[in-house]
């Protein structure tokens, strides 16, 4: 099989550390597939960039996490550095290759400090001063009550059991510090994961329905909701559509922007 699979997924491959209880498997075009052995899940090892799309056309790169959430990272970002001078900013879930983290230390500088954090390490990894990478599990983030003013995260918490949701949730809030934010960004597809709240924008069993303004909760891909916790706040933002083509013209399909989860949190 290793004939068929080009030189540098090879490569890749060798560089990658895999955790206990999960299997690698090669899915072509999607690249390397990461499965659980307990249940039936499947994680597609995917790096992320940050900012790509500002020099480059979207049409040649899908995988800019700002651009997918309306900027909403960035803006997040640079309104704590605003507040505070500096963010302690967090990627949760951040690939192997943690390069939009790198891409976020390399453009803030010294107004940053990245953490990243996910379950595959890589020799490959990207590497920077003011970028701290980590091995671990989002449903035990290895870090201190309070000590992050800035999450965020793509496409993964659809990838997890309505269980493990519940877990990871709460350790994001749990390192959300005072006056901190997070962007949790959703696939913005149906049918593909066993998370199904977050394919079809429901709300979820533990958001109680005070958190719904309208009155079809089967609706919420269309419309926006909001909830207010104990010490945060959760709003919900539906896609953009728009369309989207790539080089000579051919039709990718009627994309949107990825719709996404804002949190903040404020003084205690």
């Amino acid at each position: 099989m290793s004939t068929d699979i080009p030189r540098e997924h090879l490569e890749y491959r060798d560089a990658l550390t895999v955790p206990d209880g999960y299997h690698l498997s090669y899915g072509g075009e999607f690249g390397w597939l990461l499965a659980r052995e307990d249940v039936n899940l499947v994680f597609q090892l995917t790096d992320r960039t940050f900012g790509d799309l500002e020099q480059t056309p979207p049409e040649q790169d899908t995988s800019d996490i700002d651009y997918w959430t309306g900027h909403a990272i960035s803006r997040s970002i640079e309104a704590i550095i605003a507040e505070k001078g500096r963010a302690v900013v967090l990627d949760v879930a951040c690939g192997p290759l943690n390069k939009a983290a790198y891409q976020i230390a390399e453009k803030y500088g010294d107004q940053v400090e990245v953490k990243a954090v996910d379950l595959c390490g890589s020799t490959m990894a990207y590497t920077r001063s003011n970028l701290e990478r980590r091995t671990g599990s989002a449903l035990t983030l290895p870090y201190g009550d309070g000590s992050i003013d800035m999450v965020y995260s793509f496409q993964f918490l659809t990838k997890i059991s309505v269980n493990e949701l519940r877990v990871a949730f709460g350790e994001i809030l749990r390192v959300m510090g005072d006056n901190s934010q997070a962007v949790l960004g959703i696939l913005n597809t149906d049918g593909l994961y066993t998370n199904t709240w977050l394919n079809r924008y429901r709300r979820p069993s533990w958001i109680p329905e005070t958190a719904i303004t309208f009155e079809d909760p089967f609706d919420i891909h269309e419309k926006p909701w909001d909830y207010s916790g104990e010490d945060f706040n959760l709003h919900f933002r539906p896609v953009t559509e728009f369309n989207q083509t790539k080089s000579g013209g051919a039709v990718l399909g009627n994309w949107g922007l990825t719709p996404f989860l804002h949190i903040t949190k404020g003084s205690k």
